[in-house]
């Protein structure tokens, strides 16, 4: 049980955090991207949800990550489509794995996966090492 107080007072840390790195970089007006720390915090939540309620802490990690997992490769292919005639309608059918190719992919889309998958994978190891 102290483990999941932990956990939960470990994701409302980082979102007090997010916050406040929000605050002080508008403040400031630097230009970054807050949106990795953000979808970590959700998946952490969906996590932090699903152990809770089905005592399965991988699962939840897994949810909270193929959320953004499919946000991201939508994306791609809509930058595929504007890349090869701009309507979804008007283009050839897209090969099947037209949108995993780089030049669709941004830094800041691969690092809004890889981070929520490591805040993921280290709450995972947490509640399994806890329980």
């Amino acid at each position: 049980m102290t483990a999941l107080l932990i956990l939960t007072a470990a994701l409302f840390a980082g979102l007090a955090l997010a916050l406040v790195f929000a605050t002080l970089t508008a403040r400031w007006r630097i230009a970054v991207d807050l949106t990795p720390i953000e979808h970590a915090l959700i998946a952490a939540a969906v996590q932090v949800g699903w152990g809770l309620t089905a005592g399965d802490w991988i699962a939840g990690g897994v949810m909270g990550v193929l959320l953004f997992v499919g946000r991201e490769h939508a994306q791609a292919e809509y930058r595929y489509i504007n890349a090869h005639g701009g309507s979804r309608y008007a283009t050839p059918r897209e090969p099947a794995i037209g949108c995993l190719h780089p030049r669709y992919w941004s830094t800041g889309s691969v690092l809004d996966i890889v981070v929520p998958a490591a805040v993921c994978l280290a709450i995972g190891v947490i509640a399994h090492a806890a329980v």
